[in-house]
């Protein structure tokens, strides 16, 4: 539909979708760094040729398509209970995100 979006925005629409599923991402907030050589700072995706040859038409925008999209991974998806779970937590003194495994 042609919308562009930011990673901050697609982190935040992430974590808004998964927010009534997953509460311990109340608050949690994406961590930034400087540039890399070879990092693409802007991105719009061109399905012109999808289009063209396949007769593709996007029918969501991005938000739309995660909320629809995202029950159905959480439900095929989501490791049993007894499941170890990864839960992820901001390191302020360097503001990288890191990985903790609970029992």
């Amino acid at each position: 539909m042609g919308d562009r979006t930011t990673l901050n925005e697609l982190h935040e629409s992430i974590r808004v979708a998964l927010l009534t599923r997953f509460p311990r991402l109340n608050g949690f907030k994406s961590s930034c760094r400087d540039f890399r050589s070879g990092d693409g700072r802007h991105s719009l995706a061109d399905i012109g040729k999808a289009q063209s040859l396949l007769g593709y038409r996007s029918t969501h925008r991005v938000e739309e398509g995660l909320v629809e999209g995202m029950a159905w991974y959480v439900r095929h998806l989501s490791p049993p209970a007894a499941a170890r779970t990864i839960s992820f937590t901001s390191c302020p003194q360097r503001d990288l995100i890191s990985r903790s495994h609970e029992a």
